[in-house]
């Protein structure tokens, strides 16, 4: 639903601050996201305390925990990578982050998994959409250098 809007703003927009654009459909986004994420997690955690739910591990838990962020960061991602970096015609820069961050998460989680298991996988996920974020942010903050 924000992906289309988000375009069309950033296309007709005489504003040089994108990422303020980006921001503005991407925050009730992360708001939603988060609701959903607070409800599920108090939600199993009391279905558990009061043995709701017989059968769920505890990791599970401990997992979701960790892997919470990597949905907000995966939809920040997505609306300024994917929506804001393309729109503005920087598909290289782009595709060279997802590359670069993608091997470096992979070896990240070879080496995670490896001593951790599944909580390294889960931290490796994690610390890989993080990442991607703080390249992409990055990337707006020079350009927002540039257009001053």
């Amino acid at each position: 639903l924000a992906f289309p809007k988000t375009v069309k703003r950033i296309s007709h927009s005489k504003e040089r601050n994108v990422s303020i654009i980006i921001w503005n459909s991407t925050k009730y986004q992360i708001f939603i996201i988060l609701s959903i994420l607070f409800v599920l997690y108090f939600g199993l955690n009391l279905a558990m305390f009061y043995d709701i739910i017989k059968d769920i591990d505890h990791n599970f838990i401990y997992l979701l925990s960790i892997m919470a962020p990597a949905v907000l960061f995966g939809t920040a991602n997505f609306m300024y990578g994917t929506v804001g970096l393309n729109t503005l015609g920087l598909h290289s820069y782009y595709a060279l982050s997802i590359m670069i961050v993608g091997g470096i998460s992979l070896i990240i989680s070879i080496f995670l998994s490896y001593f951790f298991s599944e909580i390294g996988a889960a931290i490796s996920f994690s610390l890989a959409e993080a990442t991607l974020f703080l390249v992409f942010f990055t990337k707006y903050k020079y350009l927002n250098k540039r257009h001053l």
